[in-house]
Order: structure tokens, then C-alpha cells, then sequence
């Protein structure tokens, strides 16, 4: 005797609704790692011993810096991107109802952009702000 198997029922926006919940949790955790390295590597780098020593120079720590900025940043650009068309989708198939997939897909892409946005200008602050300014705190 044959079985049927179930069918499935395929949800055209899954894609979306994964991306969106992806971004949702991400982004902040990519800022928050990349706060972590950064205070890190600026702490280490200030650390009169650490200098003295040469362990890690100010050379090195700023192109580091400069690595670990644009690789968070390029992350976090294209979630919020992708974020943002999974947004669009969604409220373009809910034919203007009110949905809970599209308000938690609204606050993905705000959560996105906001942070991105804020993760850029810490990306700036920390490669042109002068070595001595950002070691202060740590003296």
C-alpha cells in the first residue's frame, strides 16, 4: 500500500522571513563584537608596556583597526540591503494589511540601518582620530 506523503506548503516570503531574522539578531552582534575587538585592540596598543615592548605596534593595530572596520561595515551593509528588499517584499505581498512578518522585517531594516550607520561613524572616529587622543581613557 502506498503512502501519501504529506505535502508541503511552500511559503513564497521564507527567504525573506529568514533574512529578516537573520539581520535582526546579527547586525548588533556584529557591532557589539566589533566594539569588543576594537576597545581591545586600542586598550592593548595604549598600554605603556605593550609599546614599550613592541608586541604590537601602532602601525600595526591602526591597519588592523582598518581591516576589522571595513569587514564589520561591509557585513552589516549588506544585511541591512538585503534586510531592506525582504521589507519591501513583504509589505508589497501584504497589500497593505496589517502583518506581524512585515512590522518585525520594518524594525529589522531600522535595527539594520542604525546600527550600520553607527558602526561607520565609530569606523571613522577610530581611523582618523590621532593615537594619543584615543589612548587618554586608558592612562
Amino acid at each position: 500500500m502506498h503512502t501519501a506523503s504529506p505535502s508541503r506548503h511552500f511559503d513564497p516570503m521564507r527567504r525573506q522571513r529568514i533574512t529578516v531574522w537573520i539581520t535582526l539578531f546579527a547586525v548588533p552582534l556584529i557591532w557589539l563584537l566589533y566594539l569588543l575587538i576594537c576597545i581591545t585592540l586600542v586598550s592593548s596598543a595604549c598600554v605603556i608596556g605593550v609599546a614599550q615592548r613592541g608586541e604590537l605596534r601602532w602601525d600595526d593595530t591602526e591597519n588592523i583597526l582598518a581591516a576589522v572596520s571595513a569587514a564589520a561595515f561591509a557585513v552589516c551593509l549588506v544585511l541591512a540591503v538585503a534586510t531592506g528588499r525582504a521589507w519591501r517584499k513583504i509589505a508589497f505581498s501584504s497589500h497593505g494589511e496589517q502583518d506581524a512578518a512585515c512590522f518585525i522585517a520594518w524594525c529589522s531594516a531600522i535595527v539594520a540601518t542604525a546600527f550600520t550607520v553607527t558602526l561607520g561613524f565609530i569606523a571613522c572616529v577610530l581611523i582618523a582620530a590621532p593615537f594619543d587622543r584615543l589612548c587618554a581613557p586608558f592612562q
